[in-house]
């Protein structure tokens, strides 16, 4: 009897192995993918151009096909402002469960140290991580508080790869976009 488990189980294994040994082949065919599927190119989202490997890489051992890595994908392909009604109310309601009171004035001061950080050139993933774990100290609360929800407003999903290297792949525009949209 045929077992799908097992196929996509090696599948993923063929996805990640692609990803070590030959990342840019594994670019090559995410993107044929998303062309083909959602007739998205990548040259014409200028930030991803350049992380696009970096987030095919991200996200191959979350993914047991191609497809579903180039679907993992499409989230960053959208802009906050082009949100559809629809998506704009699941995540809503995403955040009404998730997203706590107390979190809303950390999450101004968040995007103040952001604000910060890009105003000094300095928007990358490791002065994200410290402006995140500054804010949630200095609030009393923990990494999930600030980092779900942020995740749930840019993406519309829980649970991706790091959030801070995911900040700085999404750029500091669309992440205050997102802030201002649904968090504050």
């Amino acid at each position: 009897q045929f077992d799908f488990a097992k196929l996509k189980w090696l599948n993923q294994h063929y996805i990640k192995q692609l990803a070590e040994q030959n990342p840019q082949r594994l670019r090559d065919l995410v993107a044929d993918k998303l062309q083909r599927l959602y007739k998205i190119s990548i040259k014409n989202v200028a930030n991803l151009v350049e992380n696009f490997q970096k987030l095919c890489l991200l996200y191959a051992d979350r993914s047991q096909t191609i497809n579903e890595l180039a679907e993992n994908l499409l989230p960053f392909f959208e802009e906050i402002a082009d949100f559809s009604a629809d998506k704009v109310q699941q995540i809503q309601q995403k955040l009404a469960e998730i997203y706590k009171p107390e979190a809303k004035i950390a999450m101004a001061d968040l995007l103040k140290a952001f604000a910060d950080l890009q105003n000094q050139n300095l928007w990358i993933a490791e002065n994200i991580n410290a402006a995140i774990k500054s804010t949630f100290k200095a609030h009393k609360l923990k990494m999930p508080h600030l980092a779900i929800p942020l995740r749930v407003a840019l993406l519309g999903v829980e649970h991706t790869p790091s959030v801070d290297i995911i900040l700085q792949i999404l750029g500091f525009a669309k992440v205050q976009a997102a802030i201002n949209k649904f968090l504050l």
